[in-house]
């Protein structure tokens, strides 16, 4: 769909975007998900409620085999009475982490008394191409299928976010570049449509999570200004201490979703490729969408704000 078209078939984005995620992982075939080192370790009192963790970072890693990516991702799942197993495993992990380091790492996903959160990343230690991804276990959480696959996916989309800086730089530099909302909307789309398997399934989730933010009064209004505003105030770096950052969940969702149906699904990952060797965020989305982002985002903030619209008249 071409962006100019994107708002008059609008019904038709959620499957054209699904379709092509499954496409591509049916494409980069199962073979691929054997380039990446994979390590997945459990907390001695962690019980789980999701068995499959390594095949759905399987399939992470085969949906974005065509990118720059980690070469080791080293996965712990822990409660919060094994957070002390975690961090002795982040110290031991051989990437030279200070205990500091590993302690920070591994608490990100905690509050005071649970470990509920996921966090990921590249470039820890000694070694820049290695990511870490580290999720809680709640019990609780059990009922959310988000927790089932897509949140895998999510976290370890955001290890490739930054892999291509290997090499370029000391530190990976991804979000020195890229916009909140490309941030966690790459991670949640892909986690969404590669990890959902059934179309009326990720038709649901994603309406549950298009409207998801939008309950909370600070976030009522969903119009197409409002979201042309969160667009103009998602600056790299500064937009990480926003607090409209959550908003990468459901605006950025719902763009990256528009822009794959313009260009692919995997298409809004090329914008990392390009920045890495120095084009702005401006210049790489013109030269993968065809359009300036200044005359795109009206029409791409316009299709967000109807389809969160949408999702809460479902």
């Amino acid at each position: 769909i071409a962006l100019e078209d994107l708002n008059s078939n609008i019904s038709e984005v959620p499957k054209i975007a699904w379709e092509d995620s499954q496409a591509i992982l049916t494409k980069n075939g199962v073979a691929s998900q054997g380039t990446v080192e994979l390590e997945i370790k459990v907390g001695p009192t962690t019980d789980l409620y999701f068995y499959d963790n390594e095949a759905a970072l399987k399939t992470a890693i085969q949906f974005w085999a065509g990118f720059d990516r980690p070469s080791r991702y080293i996965a712990l799942f822990y409660n919060f009475d094994d957070l002390g197993w975690a961090e002795e495993k982040l110290m031991s992990s051989g990437l030279g982490l200070s205990q500091e380091d590993a302690k920070r790492r591994v608490q990100a996903t905690c509050t005071d008394t649970i470990c509920s959160g996921a966090n990921s990343g590249l470039g820890y230690g000694d070694s820049p191409s290695v990511g870490i991804g580290t999720f809680g276990i709640h019990g609780p959480d059990s009922w959310d299928k988000y927790r089932y696959g897509p949140i895998h996916i999510h976290e370890y989309t955001h290890a490739v976010q930054p892999a291509p800086w290997i090499g370029l730089s000391a530190h990976p530099q991804s979000r020195a570049n890229a916009p909140c909302w490309l941030i966690e909307g790459n991670a949640h789309f892909t986690g969404y449509s590669a990890g959902i398997t059934d179309y009326p399934s990720y038709l649901d989730l994603l309406s549950q999570a298009a409207r998801g933010r939008h309950y909370d009064e600070q976030f009522s209004d969903y119009s197409t200004p409002k979201i042309l505003e969160h667009y103009d105030n998602s600056t790299p770096l500064a937009c990480i201490e926003r607090t409209d950052y959550v908003l990468g969940y459901s605006v950025g969702l719902l763009t990256v979703e528009a822009l794959s149906v313009i260009a692919g699904s995997d298409s809004s990952m090329y914008l990392y490729k390009y920045m890495s060797h120095g084009r702005t965020f401006e210049e790489a989305f013109e030269t993968i969408y065809g359009s300036p982002w200044d005359e795109a985002k009206p029409v791409l903030a316009a299709f967000v704000s109807s389809s969160i619209e949408r999702s809460f008249d479902n």
